[in-house]
């Protein structure tokens, strides 16, 4: 053997009837247990097109969505920290106190009815007529 021989001097498919020895890197397993793999593979593959399962992308989709809604998995991203998450959910279970969102609607209410009263004590103390503030409804 001389080493390495360049294109032009070897024969054209010179190696291919040759049988080479060379360490493979990577975890061979058997033949046998390949074969039972693709096997096992192929018999699940035919049952599938028998029984017509097909994989449908939007309807797997859809399943995974209503099973994160059981059990109540929430994805969203939150606005506040972490920290004020906590903080909250401490006092709604411990203290008792309602959420923010029935926090603000209560809040809300709360001020409708303050700038009725308002709006009421302005037109008893004054002698004359105050008009009512824009974008409150009649009473």
């Amino acid at each position: 053997m001389r080493g390495e021989v360049k294109a032009k001097e070897r024969p054209v498919n010179s190696l291919l009837g040759q049988h080479l020895e060379f360490n493979q890197t990577g975890k061979q397993e058997d033949k046998e247990e390949e074969e039972e793999k693709s096997g096992q593979l192929e018999e699940k593959i035919k049952q599938r097109i028998i029984d017509e399962a097909w994989d449908d992308q939007n309807e797997v989709a859809h399943q995974m969505e209503a099973e994160e809604k059981e059990r109540g998995v929430d994805f969203t991203k939150h606005k506040g920290g972490l920290i004020g998450e906590y903080e909250q959910q401490f006092k709604s279970q411990v203290l008792g106190l309602p959420s923010n969102h029935q926090e603000d609607n209560q809040k809300r209410e709360i001020q409708g009815l303050f700038q009725e009263v308002c709006y009421y004590l302005d037109t008893l103390s004054n002698s004359h007529f105050i008009a009512r503030p824009r974008g409150q409804e009649e009473l």
